[in-house]
Protein backbone atom coordinates (compact mmCIF):
# COMPACT_ATOMS: atom_id res chain seq x y z
CA UNK A 1 0.00 0.00 0.00
CA UNK A 2 1.83 2.55 -1.29
CA UNK A 3 -0.25 4.93 -2.86
CA UNK A 4 -3.27 4.28 0.08
CA UNK A 5 -0.48 6.46 2.19
CA UNK A 6 -0.01 9.22 -0.38
CA UNK A 7 -2.09 12.48 -0.64
CA UNK A 8 -3.36 11.39 -3.79
CA UNK A 9 -7.14 9.21 -3.74
CA UNK A 10 -6.95 8.89 -7.28
CA UNK A 11 -3.53 6.84 -7.40
CA UNK A 12 -5.34 3.77 -4.48
CA UNK A 13 -6.51 1.30 -7.72
CA UNK A 14 -2.50 0.68 -8.18
CA UNK A 15 -2.48 -0.81 -4.70
CA UNK A 16 -5.01 -3.21 -5.97
CA UNK A 17 -7.14 -3.63 -2.67
CA UNK A 18 -9.97 -5.94 -1.74
CA UNK A 19 -13.05 -5.41 -0.57
CA UNK A 20 -12.78 -5.38 3.33
CA UNK A 21 -14.82 -4.28 6.56
CA UNK A 22 -13.51 -3.54 9.81
CA UNK A 23 -14.75 -2.45 13.43
CA UNK A 24 -12.38 -1.89 16.15
CA UNK A 25 -12.96 -1.15 19.74
CA UNK A 26 -9.98 0.24 22.17
CA UNK A 27 -9.46 1.22 25.62
CA UNK A 28 -6.39 3.57 25.93
CA UNK A 29 -5.22 4.63 29.61
CA UNK A 30 -1.33 6.43 29.72
CA UNK A 31 -0.38 7.26 33.84
CA UNK A 32 2.80 8.96 34.77
CA UNK A 33 4.62 12.19 35.65
CA UNK A 34 7.49 12.16 32.33
CA UNK A 35 5.09 13.62 30.84
CA UNK A 36 4.09 17.50 29.07
CA UNK A 37 2.40 20.03 31.45
CA UNK A 38 -0.73 20.07 29.15
CA UNK A 39 -0.99 16.18 29.36
CA UNK A 40 -2.74 14.75 31.90
CA UNK A 41 -1.21 12.79 34.66
CA UNK A 42 -3.89 10.22 34.03
CA UNK A 43 -4.97 9.92 30.50
CA UNK A 44 -8.06 7.80 29.28
CA UNK A 45 -9.55 7.36 26.03
CA UNK A 46 -12.50 5.33 24.36
CA UNK A 47 -12.75 5.10 20.76
CA UNK A 48 -14.62 3.01 18.08
CA UNK A 49 -14.26 3.08 14.45
CA UNK A 50 -15.60 1.53 11.20
CA UNK A 51 -13.57 1.51 8.03
CA UNK A 52 -14.57 -0.24 4.68
CA UNK A 53 -13.19 -0.66 1.27
CA UNK A 54 -14.97 -1.67 -1.68
CA UNK A 55 -13.79 -1.75 -5.54
CA UNK A 56 -15.86 -0.20 -8.35
CA UNK A 57 -15.65 -1.49 -11.61
CA UNK A 58 -11.87 -0.70 -12.33
CA UNK A 59 -11.78 1.72 -9.34
CA UNK A 60 -12.08 1.57 -5.60
CA UNK A 61 -13.56 3.93 -2.58
CA UNK A 62 -12.44 3.75 0.48
CA UNK A 63 -14.10 5.00 3.92
CA UNK A 64 -13.57 5.74 7.76
CA UNK A 65 -15.24 6.89 10.60
CA UNK A 66 -14.08 7.07 14.29
CA UNK A 67 -15.14 8.48 17.33
CA UNK A 68 -12.76 9.31 20.71
CA UNK A 69 -13.82 10.40 23.61
CA UNK A 70 -11.30 11.50 26.29
CA UNK A 71 -10.42 11.82 29.94
CA UNK A 72 -7.49 14.33 31.11
CA UNK A 73 -6.71 14.47 34.69
CA UNK A 74 -3.86 16.46 36.31
CA UNK A 75 -3.17 18.82 33.48
CA UNK A 76 -1.43 22.48 33.68
CA UNK A 77 -1.11 25.87 31.53
CA UNK A 78 -3.62 25.08 28.73
CA UNK A 79 -7.21 27.11 29.51
CA UNK A 80 -8.55 26.97 26.02
CA UNK A 81 -6.69 24.77 23.54
CA UNK A 82 -7.84 21.02 22.37
CA UNK A 83 -4.16 20.36 21.07
CA UNK A 84 -1.90 22.85 22.08
CA UNK A 85 0.75 21.09 20.75
CA UNK A 86 -0.68 22.14 16.76
CA UNK A 87 2.03 24.64 16.43
CA UNK A 88 0.20 27.83 17.42
CA UNK A 89 2.07 30.09 19.94
CA UNK A 90 -0.71 32.61 20.65
CA UNK A 91 -3.16 30.90 23.22
CA UNK A 92 -4.23 31.31 27.02
CA UNK A 93 -2.76 29.34 29.87
CA UNK A 94 -3.36 29.10 33.58
CA UNK A 95 -1.23 27.24 36.70
CA UNK A 96 -4.08 25.96 37.89
CA UNK A 97 -4.56 22.11 37.87
CA UNK A 98 -7.43 20.65 36.16
CA UNK A 99 -9.14 18.04 34.53
CA UNK A 100 -10.02 18.41 30.81
CA UNK A 101 -13.01 16.00 28.93
CA UNK A 102 -12.82 15.84 25.27
CA UNK A 103 -14.21 14.45 22.11
CA UNK A 104 -14.01 14.32 18.58
CA UNK A 105 -15.41 12.40 15.34
CA UNK A 106 -13.13 11.89 12.73
CA UNK A 107 -14.76 11.09 8.70
CA UNK A 108 -12.25 10.11 6.09
CA UNK A 109 -12.56 9.19 2.53
CA UNK A 110 -10.49 8.26 -0.71
CA UNK A 111 -11.89 7.27 -4.22
CA UNK A 112 -10.50 6.68 -7.15
CA UNK A 113 -12.71 6.58 -10.60
CA UNK A 114 -12.49 4.27 -13.23
CA UNK A 115 -9.93 4.53 -16.36
CA UNK A 116 -10.55 7.66 -18.61
CA UNK A 117 -9.39 7.17 -21.97
CA UNK A 118 -7.87 4.05 -20.75
CA UNK A 119 -4.74 5.54 -19.15
CA UNK A 120 -6.15 8.52 -16.13
CA UNK A 121 -8.01 7.94 -13.21
CA UNK A 122 -9.78 11.15 -11.34
CA UNK A 123 -9.69 10.59 -7.36
CA UNK A 124 -10.41 12.77 -4.03
CA UNK A 125 -8.87 12.39 -0.58
CA UNK A 126 -11.01 14.14 1.94
CA UNK A 127 -11.43 15.08 5.67
CA UNK A 128 -13.80 16.33 8.09
CA UNK A 129 -12.74 16.55 11.89
CA UNK A 130 -14.68 17.79 14.43
CA UNK A 131 -13.64 18.33 17.88
CA UNK A 132 -14.95 19.91 21.63
CA UNK A 133 -13.82 19.92 25.11
CA UNK A 134 -14.34 21.71 28.48
CA UNK A 135 -11.79 22.89 31.17
CA UNK A 136 -13.11 21.58 34.56
CA UNK A 137 -11.67 24.06 36.78
CA UNK A 138 -11.86 28.11 37.18
CA UNK A 139 -10.84 29.93 34.56
CA UNK A 140 -13.18 27.00 32.71
CA UNK A 141 -13.76 26.92 29.05
CA UNK A 142 -15.33 25.70 26.14
CA UNK A 143 -13.94 24.62 23.07
CA UNK A 144 -14.83 23.79 19.19
CA UNK A 145 -12.60 22.67 16.95
CA UNK A 146 -13.38 21.63 12.99
CA UNK A 147 -11.70 21.42 9.69
CA UNK A 148 -12.24 20.01 6.67
CA UNK A 149 -9.00 18.67 4.27
CA UNK A 150 -9.92 17.75 0.51
CA UNK A 151 -7.00 16.79 -1.75
CA UNK A 152 -8.55 16.55 -5.51
CA UNK A 153 -5.90 14.39 -7.72
CA UNK A 154 -5.12 12.84 -11.35
CA UNK A 155 -2.76 9.92 -12.02
CA UNK A 156 -1.51 9.08 -15.72
CA UNK A 157 -0.43 5.22 -16.15
CA UNK A 158 1.78 4.26 -18.41
CA UNK A 159 3.09 1.22 -18.92
CA UNK A 160 4.46 0.28 -15.67
CA UNK A 161 5.12 4.16 -15.07
CA UNK A 162 2.57 6.45 -12.98
CA UNK A 163 2.65 9.90 -12.31
CA UNK A 164 0.59 11.92 -10.26
CA UNK A 165 -0.96 15.47 -8.84
CA UNK A 166 -3.12 16.64 -6.38
CA UNK A 167 -3.86 19.76 -4.66
CA UNK A 168 -4.79 20.71 -0.71
CA UNK A 169 -7.20 22.68 0.50
CA UNK A 170 -7.81 22.85 4.32
CA UNK A 171 -10.34 25.14 6.32
CA UNK A 172 -10.19 25.48 10.10
CA UNK A 173 -12.08 26.84 12.52
CA UNK A 174 -11.94 27.11 16.55
CA UNK A 175 -13.35 28.95 19.02
CA UNK A 176 -13.00 29.18 22.83
CA UNK A 177 -15.06 30.74 25.31
CA UNK A 178 -13.52 31.76 29.14
CA UNK A 179 -15.81 31.64 32.33
CA UNK A 180 -15.79 31.29 35.67
CA UNK A 181 -18.12 28.78 37.80
CA UNK A 182 -17.89 31.22 41.28
CA UNK A 183 -18.58 34.75 39.95
CA UNK A 184 -17.02 35.90 43.09
CA UNK A 185 -13.67 35.09 42.16
CA UNK A 186 -11.65 36.36 39.49
CA UNK A 187 -9.12 34.32 37.69
CA UNK A 188 -5.40 35.45 36.19
CA UNK A 189 -4.57 34.07 33.14
CA UNK A 190 -1.20 34.61 30.93
CA UNK A 191 -1.87 35.51 27.19
CA UNK A 192 1.10 33.56 25.40
CA UNK A 193 3.09 34.93 22.74
CA UNK A 194 5.62 32.53 22.30
CA UNK A 195 9.04 31.03 23.93
CA UNK A 196 7.39 32.40 27.42
CA UNK A 197 6.79 35.61 26.18
CA UNK A 198 3.25 36.66 27.49
CA UNK A 199 1.13 39.11 29.08
CA UNK A 200 -1.38 38.77 31.72
CA UNK A 201 -5.44 38.97 31.50
CA UNK A 202 -8.42 38.58 33.85
CA UNK A 203 -11.02 36.15 33.96
CA UNK A 204 -14.22 37.36 35.53
CA UNK A 205 -15.23 41.06 36.09
CA UNK A 206 -15.65 44.50 34.15
CA UNK A 207 -12.62 43.52 31.85
CA UNK A 208 -13.10 40.10 31.42
CA UNK A 209 -11.09 38.01 28.57
CA UNK A 210 -13.50 37.78 25.57
CA UNK A 211 -14.07 34.81 23.59
CA UNK A 212 -10.97 33.81 21.10
CA UNK A 213 -11.24 32.77 17.85
CA UNK A 214 -8.99 30.85 15.47
CA UNK A 215 -9.20 30.97 11.74
CA UNK A 216 -6.82 29.18 9.01
CA UNK A 217 -6.50 28.15 5.83
CA UNK A 218 -4.10 25.68 3.84
CA UNK A 219 -3.07 25.60 0.41
CA UNK A 220 -0.71 23.55 -1.24
CA UNK A 221 -0.55 20.28 -3.68
CA UNK A 222 1.97 17.12 -4.30
CA UNK A 223 3.42 15.14 -6.99
CA UNK A 224 3.87 11.58 -7.15
CA UNK A 225 5.91 9.14 -9.05
CA UNK A 226 6.18 4.94 -9.04
CA UNK A 227 7.35 2.39 -11.26
CA UNK A 228 6.82 -1.24 -11.23
CA UNK A 229 9.67 -3.60 -11.42
CA UNK A 230 8.65 -7.86 -11.91
CA UNK A 231 9.39 -7.88 -8.29
CA UNK A 232 9.99 -4.10 -7.46
CA UNK A 233 7.41 -1.16 -6.63
CA UNK A 234 9.49 2.07 -5.95
CA UNK A 235 7.53 4.85 -5.24
CA UNK A 236 8.28 8.61 -4.30
CA UNK A 237 5.94 11.83 -3.44
CA UNK A 238 6.70 15.76 -2.99
CA UNK A 239 4.90 18.37 -1.32
CA UNK A 240 4.78 21.46 -0.31
CA UNK A 241 1.97 23.17 2.15
CA UNK A 242 1.20 27.15 3.12
CA UNK A 243 -1.42 27.58 5.83
CA UNK A 244 -1.97 31.20 7.41
CA UNK A 245 -4.39 31.62 10.92
CA UNK A 246 -5.54 34.04 12.39
CA UNK A 247 -5.96 34.68 16.38
CA UNK A 248 -8.73 37.09 17.32
CA UNK A 249 -9.92 37.44 20.45
CA UNK A 250 -13.40 39.16 21.32
CA UNK A 251 -14.77 38.63 17.47
CA UNK A 252 -17.71 41.08 18.54
CA UNK A 253 -14.66 43.78 18.60
CA UNK A 254 -12.10 42.16 17.14
CA UNK A 255 -8.95 42.48 18.15
CA UNK A 256 -5.86 40.59 16.71
CA UNK A 257 -3.67 38.41 19.03
CA UNK A 258 -0.93 37.37 16.31
CA UNK A 259 -0.88 35.28 12.98
CA UNK A 260 0.99 32.25 12.27
CA UNK A 261 2.25 31.67 8.37
CA UNK A 262 3.90 28.26 7.84
CA UNK A 263 5.23 26.54 4.80
CA UNK A 264 5.92 22.82 5.19
CA UNK A 265 8.19 20.83 2.81
CA UNK A 266 7.88 17.26 2.15
CA UNK A 267 9.03 13.83 0.72
CA UNK A 268 8.53 10.38 0.88
CA UNK A 269 10.30 7.24 -1.10
CA UNK A 270 9.08 3.41 -0.43
CA UNK A 271 10.39 0.70 -1.97
CA UNK A 272 8.79 -2.44 -1.49
CA UNK A 273 10.25 -6.02 -2.59
CA UNK A 274 8.40 -9.17 -2.72
CA UNK A 275 9.79 -12.43 -4.11
CA UNK A 276 8.71 -15.68 -3.28
CA UNK A 277 7.83 -16.27 0.47
CA UNK A 278 9.71 -13.37 1.53
CA UNK A 279 8.42 -9.33 1.72
CA UNK A 280 10.25 -6.36 2.17
CA UNK A 281 9.55 -2.74 2.59
CA UNK A 282 11.72 0.38 2.93
CA UNK A 283 10.44 4.28 4.08
CA UNK A 284 12.62 6.89 3.47
CA UNK A 285 10.76 10.80 4.66
CA UNK A 286 11.67 14.47 4.89
CA UNK A 287 10.00 17.03 6.82
CA UNK A 288 10.66 21.18 6.83
CA UNK A 289 8.41 23.36 8.49
CA UNK A 290 9.28 27.06 8.72
CA UNK A 291 6.35 29.51 10.53
CA UNK A 292 6.09 32.75 11.58
CA UNK A 293 4.57 34.65 14.31
CA UNK A 294 3.41 37.40 13.18
CA UNK A 295 2.23 40.42 16.08
CA UNK A 296 0.21 44.16 15.69
CA UNK A 297 0.32 46.95 17.22
CA UNK A 298 -2.88 48.18 17.46
CA UNK A 299 -5.41 51.05 18.76
CA UNK A 300 -9.00 51.21 19.75
CA UNK A 301 -11.37 53.37 17.56
CA UNK A 302 -13.52 54.74 19.84
CA UNK A 303 -15.52 56.57 17.01
CA UNK A 304 -19.48 56.90 18.17
CA UNK A 305 -20.87 53.64 15.94
CA UNK A 306 -17.98 52.35 15.35
CA UNK A 307 -15.56 51.02 18.35
CA UNK A 308 -12.86 48.70 16.29
CA UNK A 309 -9.32 47.84 16.62
CA UNK A 310 -6.82 49.41 14.30
CA UNK A 311 -4.00 48.17 12.97
CA UNK A 312 -0.73 50.47 12.92
CA UNK A 313 1.97 47.97 12.95
CA UNK A 314 2.36 43.90 12.03
CA UNK A 315 5.84 42.38 12.29
CA UNK A 316 7.21 38.74 12.64
CA UNK A 317 8.11 38.10 15.97
CA UNK A 318 8.95 34.96 16.09
CA UNK A 319 10.40 32.30 14.17
CA UNK A 320 9.55 28.29 14.62
CA UNK A 321 11.82 25.68 12.19
CA UNK A 322 11.28 21.93 12.39
CA UNK A 323 13.19 19.16 10.87
CA UNK A 324 12.51 16.01 10.27
CA UNK A 325 14.41 12.91 8.63
CA UNK A 326 13.36 9.26 9.35
CA UNK A 327 13.68 6.33 7.55
CA UNK A 328 12.41 2.16 8.51
CA UNK A 329 12.68 -1.05 6.78
CA UNK A 330 10.38 -3.79 7.85
CA UNK A 331 10.78 -7.47 6.66
CA UNK A 332 7.80 -10.25 6.88
CA UNK A 333 9.10 -14.15 6.28
CA UNK A 334 5.41 -14.86 4.59
CA UNK A 335 3.29 -18.36 5.08
CA UNK A 336 0.63 -19.90 2.94
CA UNK A 337 -2.22 -17.39 4.63
CA UNK A 338 0.06 -14.42 6.46
CA UNK A 339 3.41 -14.09 7.41
CA UNK A 340 5.34 -16.53 9.91
CA UNK A 341 6.88 -13.41 11.51
CA UNK A 342 8.01 -10.02 10.70
CA UNK A 343 10.64 -7.86 12.17
CA UNK A 344 11.81 -3.74 11.83
CA UNK A 345 14.20 -0.92 12.20
CA UNK A 346 13.93 2.34 12.41
CA UNK A 347 15.41 5.73 13.25
CA UNK A 348 14.56 9.49 13.25
CA UNK A 349 16.42 12.81 13.79
CA UNK A 350 14.21 16.22 14.83
CA UNK A 351 15.37 19.47 15.38
CA UNK A 352 13.86 22.45 16.79
CA UNK A 353 15.14 25.81 16.30
CA UNK A 354 12.63 28.32 17.82
CA UNK A 355 12.84 32.30 18.10
CA UNK A 356 11.35 35.23 19.50
CA UNK A 357 13.19 38.17 18.40
CA UNK A 358 13.14 41.48 20.88
CA UNK A 359 13.49 40.56 23.45
CA UNK A 360 15.33 37.57 22.24
CA UNK A 361 14.63 34.43 23.41
CA UNK A 362 15.52 30.99 21.87
CA UNK A 363 14.98 27.32 22.23
CA UNK A 364 17.14 24.76 20.25
CA UNK A 365 16.33 20.85 20.61
CA UNK A 366 17.67 18.24 18.71
CA UNK A 367 16.78 14.06 19.19
CA UNK A 368 17.65 11.06 17.76
CA UNK A 369 15.76 8.29 17.87
CA UNK A 370 16.52 4.64 17.13
CA UNK A 371 14.68 1.47 17.22
CA UNK A 372 13.78 -2.16 16.77
CA UNK A 373 10.58 -4.30 16.54
CA UNK A 374 9.88 -7.77 16.02
CA UNK A 375 6.88 -9.59 15.96
CA UNK A 376 5.79 -13.91 15.88
CA UNK A 377 2.31 -15.31 14.08
CA UNK A 378 1.83 -18.56 15.78
CA UNK A 379 -0.62 -20.76 14.45
CA UNK A 380 -3.30 -22.24 17.30
CA UNK A 381 -5.22 -24.59 14.78
CA UNK A 382 -7.05 -24.34 11.43
CA UNK A 383 -8.35 -20.74 11.99
CA UNK A 384 -6.84 -19.11 15.15
CA UNK A 385 -3.38 -17.40 15.56
CA UNK A 386 -1.24 -16.16 18.30
CA UNK A 387 0.53 -12.33 17.55
CA UNK A 388 3.23 -11.81 19.98
CA UNK A 389 5.52 -8.93 19.49
CA UNK A 390 8.03 -6.97 21.33
CA UNK A 391 9.85 -3.26 20.47
CA UNK A 392 13.14 -1.21 21.96
CA UNK A 393 13.56 2.35 21.35
CA UNK A 394 16.24 4.98 22.53
CA UNK A 395 15.96 8.23 22.16
CA UNK A 396 19.04 10.46 22.56
CA UNK A 397 19.47 13.88 23.02
CA UNK A 398 22.64 15.57 21.52
CA UNK A 399 21.50 19.16 21.57
CA UNK A 400 19.43 21.01 23.72
CA UNK A 401 19.08 25.11 24.97
CA UNK A 402 16.71 27.25 26.14
CA UNK A 403 16.98 30.84 27.08
CA UNK A 404 14.52 33.19 28.05
CA UNK A 405 15.76 37.06 28.31
CA UNK A 406 12.04 38.73 28.61
CA UNK A 407 10.90 41.02 31.41
CA UNK A 408 9.74 38.14 33.90
CA UNK A 409 11.92 35.47 34.68
CA UNK A 410 10.58 34.39 37.81
CA UNK A 411 7.46 34.50 36.70
CA UNK A 412 5.55 30.69 36.41
CA UNK A 413 5.14 30.77 32.79
CA UNK A 414 8.92 30.05 32.76
CA UNK A 415 9.66 28.37 36.08
CA UNK A 416 6.80 25.94 36.27
CA UNK A 417 5.54 25.80 32.97
CA UNK A 418 8.29 26.51 29.59
CA UNK A 419 11.51 25.41 31.58
CA UNK A 420 10.18 21.89 32.69
CA UNK A 421 9.13 20.92 29.49
CA UNK A 422 11.83 22.21 28.12
CA UNK A 423 13.41 19.67 30.12
CA UNK A 424 11.14 17.12 29.32
CA UNK A 425 11.31 17.91 25.54
CA UNK A 426 15.43 17.42 25.59
CA UNK A 427 15.64 14.19 27.97
CA UNK A 428 16.86 11.04 26.45
CA UNK A 429 14.67 8.28 27.20
CA UNK A 430 14.59 3.90 26.61
CA UNK A 431 11.17 3.10 25.79
CA UNK A 432 10.40 -0.65 26.18
CA UNK A 433 6.88 -2.21 24.33
CA UNK A 434 4.74 -5.34 23.54
CA UNK A 435 1.89 -6.45 22.36
CA UNK A 436 -0.07 -9.70 22.19
CA UNK A 437 -2.96 -10.65 20.04
CA UNK A 438 -4.98 -13.25 19.93
CA UNK A 439 -7.39 -13.77 16.17
CA UNK A 440 -9.91 -16.04 15.23
CA UNK A 441 -12.02 -16.47 12.63
CA UNK A 442 -15.93 -17.70 13.24
CA UNK A 443 -17.65 -18.57 9.50
CA UNK A 444 -16.36 -15.01 7.19
CA UNK A 445 -15.77 -12.80 9.82
CA UNK A 446 -12.20 -12.54 11.76
CA UNK A 447 -12.04 -11.65 15.42
CA UNK A 448 -9.28 -10.40 17.39
CA UNK A 449 -8.42 -9.15 21.03
CA UNK A 450 -5.20 -7.37 21.29
CA UNK A 451 -3.07 -6.26 24.30
CA UNK A 452 -0.31 -3.27 23.71
CA UNK A 453 1.61 -2.18 26.34
CA UNK A 454 4.36 0.92 26.15
CA UNK A 455 6.80 1.88 29.14
CA UNK A 456 8.71 5.03 28.88
CA UNK A 457 11.80 5.32 31.19
CA UNK A 458 13.75 8.79 31.23
CA UNK A 459 17.31 8.92 31.56
CA UNK A 460 18.68 10.52 34.86
CA UNK A 461 14.85 11.19 36.01
CA UNK A 462 13.16 9.61 39.11
CA UNK A 463 9.67 9.71 36.83
CA UNK A 464 8.23 7.62 33.95
CA UNK A 465 5.07 6.69 31.88
CA UNK A 466 3.11 4.22 31.05
CA UNK A 467 0.48 3.94 27.95
CA UNK A 468 -1.46 0.35 27.63
CA UNK A 469 -4.45 0.04 25.20
CA UNK A 470 -7.53 -2.76 25.04
CA UNK A 471 -8.35 -3.44 21.79
CA UNK A 472 -11.20 -5.70 19.94
CA UNK A 473 -11.87 -6.00 16.26
CA UNK A 474 -13.77 -7.61 13.73
CA UNK A 475 -12.87 -7.59 10.12
CA UNK A 476 -15.49 -9.16 7.79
Amino acid sequence: QVWFNSDNGAGIYLDNLKDFTKINLNYDIKNGSYKLNQSGINESSLGISTEGGQKLNSGYAWGKFSFNNDFLKGTRFNTQMLDPTRGVPYYVADPNLSDWKKQDYKLEMSVASKPLWNFLHAGIKAEYVSKSGAKQVDPRSEVYYYHINVKPGLVATFGNHSVGLNAVYQNLSQTSSTTNSDSEVNQNVYVLKGLGNNYIATVGGLQSLGMFLYKGNTLGGAMQYSYMFPFVKIFFEGSYDYKVEDVISAPTKPKKEGTISERVIGANVAVVVEEGSDFGRLNLSFKDSKTNGIEYVQVLDNTYEVQRWVDIYSSIRSTYNYREMAASFDFFRKSVTDYKWRAGVNTKYTSNDDLYIMPESNMKIENMYVGGNIRFNVPLGKSSALLIGAELTYKYNYNGKYSYNGAEPESVIITEFMTPDFVFMKTSYKRLGGNIALETKVGRTRMSLNANLLYYDPMNMEKSRVHSQLGLGFNF
